[in-house]
């Protein structure tokens, strides 16, 4: 099955989601934020990779971030947290999780180390204990 079918965006013209200057990118992040396959747009995206557009959430400068590793250190070896790059990183996890992906796939698909897969597994497992 093609993910695209079930995409939030199918009906949509892609225009909506290729910018200049970032003008219009939060509006297009906003109609992938319910989106069902979002972790695999975003996969997509990063595979590709894909230079241009919002994909799975994310611009293209965020995409660039995660692809050089920026989700996991800065450059001076400080860690930081990926959410700040992505806010719905732990969806993201929990998205992959729920369709049966290891820590380790998911962590290759996305760019990051195991262990920032796994901290954002147990942030999901609290959430969801505490609900």
């Amino acid at each position: 099955m093609n993910w695209r079918e079930d995409a939030a965006c199918r009906d949509m013209g892609s225009e909506r989601f290729y910018h200049t200057r970032n003008v219009g990118v939060t509006a297009a992040k906003r109609i992938c934020q319910p989106c069902p396959v979002r972790a695999d747009c975003l996969a997509e995206a990063l595979a590709r990779p894909e230079y241009y557009g919002v994909w799975g959430g994310t611009s293209a400068n965020e995409r660039r971030k995660i692809r050089r590793g920026e989700a996991q250190r800065t450059l001076n070896g400080q860690r930081r947290n990926p959410r700040r790059l992505e806010p719905d990183f732990d969806s993201i996890v929990e998205q992959y999780t729920r369709a049966g992906h290891t820590g380790v796939a998911i962590a290759e698909r996305l760019g990051v180390h195991k262990r920032t897969v796994e901290r954002a597994r147990a942030r999901n497992r609290n959430r969801s204990v505490a609900a």
